[in-house]
Parts: structure tokens; C-alpha cells; sequence
């Protein structure tokens, strides 16, 4: 399957008019079954039959390695609460093997924790305001980074796609305002918003947007996103495509080293 793609059956049942946790019940089942999902899928003129075997998934935080040039590559899947710890271990792993730029791929993170966001911004950053908080009665709220991290001179890129969202918007956000990273791919998803969970007395929650956050520089992210210094199309899964974004960023990051060292 691909980003973008719609499933509109689950097994040959029609799910259009279901509820999302109706859904994850009929697509969710025993590891090494099989289950068909029928989907919409944009340029396609017909619906597409896909059988997927399921299975126990695990994400794991960060994923890391060295590229060409000298160029670090560490992806971070999520905002949870080893983010931080876990992206700065793979930060200082690379920079022992030699890396002189960084590439951080926030492709497809959804978000997670905002005091993971503004700690992960700040291994990046120096002193100053990296997020701000407006809730429903005005009241406003700023989070701050400190100095003295390990990762706050190194040249990076930062791969943003449609599916970086909520803490992936406040780290590419503040990136993008302080100048510190060129960001690389698609605009974000555009998710700018706080949540809070009430309990209600049937046993049920609601979910209730409480506030909305915004860059250093005052600009909303909330159904609007973060757009790229440098649009690449999102290429990964397409037949006999490659990744467009991230070969971009290494191109970037070798001409600017070979700029720099003329």
C-alpha cells in the first residue's frame, strides 16, 4: 500500500459508512492471518484488492546510519518518551563515526509528546523560545530551549512530508524560523492543535481541542503546515522509484560542504 491510498473494504464489507475503531476491529486479527483490503487509490481507475498478512508490528523510536560523504542519517518515527534520549545516543553515535551534516527525516512521524517535541528541537538549537501555546481564553503559553546541546552548529536537513504532523510541526517550525535546518520534501500535514481527554459518565471519552500552538515567530500551524525551502515529491513506494527526498538532501548537504570548503 501506498500513502494517499483509501480503504473502502475490508474482506469484501463495504466500511465507508463505519466509525474508525469499527474498522481497526475487521482490519486487526490473529498474526499470520490474511485479510483483503479494497482501496482507492487517486490515478487508478478501478479499486484496488490488496491481501496483507497481519502481524505484530514494532516501531521502533529512532533508526540510524551513515551515508555517502560523511553525512548522518537518523529517522525518528515518534514523539514518545525516549525520543529525546534515543535521537541524542544516535546523534553522538554518528558524530564518533565522523558525521558532518545531518539529515533528520520526520517523514510520516505523526507527533507525540510535546515535551519531546521541544527537547528534541533544542539538542538542535540554542537559547530561545521554540513553541507557543494560545488556549481558548487567550492565555499564552511559551516553551524555551537552552544552550550547550551537542548538535547545535552541525549543517542539517530536516525531510518533512504530508504526514509529518503535530510535534513533527513544532520541531520543522522552529527549524524553519531560526534558520537552522533547510527543510526537504512535502508541506506538513498541518495539525497545530491541543487536545484534551474528558472523561464522561457512560464510560465514554470526547476529545476536546483546548489550544492552539504556533512557531517561534508567531505563525500558526493549525490547517496550514510546514512548507519546504526545497518541494521534492514524495517518491518512496512508487514502482521503480526511488527516495527522491532524501537523495536530495544529500546532494544539498555535499555542495554545500564542497562550498564550503572552496
Amino acid at each position: 500500500m501506498r500513502g494517499g491510498d483509501i480503504i473502502v473494504a475490508v474482506d469484501g464489507e463495504d466500511i465507508t459508512d463505519n466509525i474508525l475503531n469499527q474498522n481497526l476491529l475487521l482490519i486487526r486479527g490473529p498474526a499470520g492471518s490474511d485479510v483483503m483490503l479494497t482501496i482507492f487509490r487517486e490515478g487508478e481507475d478501478d479499486l484496488l484488492d490488496i491481501t496483507v498478512t497481519r502481524g505484530r508490528i514494532e516501531i521502533p523510536t529512532v533508526e540510524y546510519e551513515m551515508l555517502e560523504g560523511n553525512v548522518g542519517y537518523v529517522e525518528l518515527f515518534e514523539f514518545n518518551a525516549q525520543a529525546t534520549s534515543r535521537l541524542r545516543a544516535a546523534i553522538r553515535d554518528l558524530q564518533s563515526q565522523g558525521a558532518e551534516s545531518i539529515v533528520l527525516d520526520l517523514r510520516d512521524n505523526p507527533g507525540g509528546l510535546r515535551r519531546e517535541a521541544i527537547s528534541v528541537a533544542d539538542l538542535f538549537l540554542g537559547r530561545g523560545v521554540i513553541m507557543i501555546q494560545r488556549d481558548v481564553d487567550g492565555n499564552v503559553s511559551e516553551f524555551t530551549g537552552d544552550n550547550g546541546d551537542l548538535a547545535e552548529e552541525i549543517p542539517m536537513v530536516v525531510l518533512i512530508n504530508g504526514n509529518s504532523a503535530s510535534a513533527s510541526e513544532i520541531v520543522a517550525g522552529a527549524f524553519r524560523d531560526y534558520e537552522r535546518a533547510t527543510l526537504i520534501g512535502e508541506t506538513t500535514f498541518g495539525k497545530g492543535s491541543v487536545q484534551g481527554l474528558y472523561d464522561l459518565s457512560d464510560g465514554s471519552q470526547i476529545r476536546v481541542t483546548i489550544a492552539n500552538f504556533y512557531s517561534p515567530d508567531d505563525i500558526t500551524l493549525n490547517e496550514v503546515g510546514v512548507e519546504p525551502d526545497i518541494e521534492v515529491e514524495d517518491t518512496r513506494g512508487q514502482d521503480g522509484e526511488g527516495d527522491a527526498i532524501l537523495e536530495a538532501a544529500i546532494e544539498f548537504l555535499l555542495s554545500q560542504s564542497e562550498s564550503a570548503g572552496q
